[in-house]
């Protein structure tokens, strides 16, 4: 397994989206690939995942993946912001 140098982690709320080769390919990489539902469990009475907000939520349909690298250089320039040289 092979280790990125600035790993994120990526919630997705579709069990199924852990399947799509771009997200198998980061996990590999070192990235955290996490479905939400492991975090939250989804019960029988509640609804499943309507809608997720936050200031690095993106909307990823089937079809956008090349998306993904877009949405993660973002997430990455908030959680490793360049350092000001002395």
């Amino acid at each position: 397994m092979g280790k990125v140098t600035k790993p994120v982690t990526i919630i997705v709320t579709d069990a199924g989206m852990l399947e799509w080769p771009e997200f198998k390919k980061m996990a590999e990489q070192g990235h955290g690939v996490v479905y939400m539902g492991d975090l939250y469990p989804i019960g029988e009475l509640q609804a499943p995942f309507a809608l997720v907000m936050g200031p690095r939520a993106h909307l990823m349909l089937e079809g956008m993946e090349k998306l993904i690298p877009v949405a993660v250089k973002g997430a990455r320039a908030e959680l490793y912001p360049k350092k000001e040289k002395a």
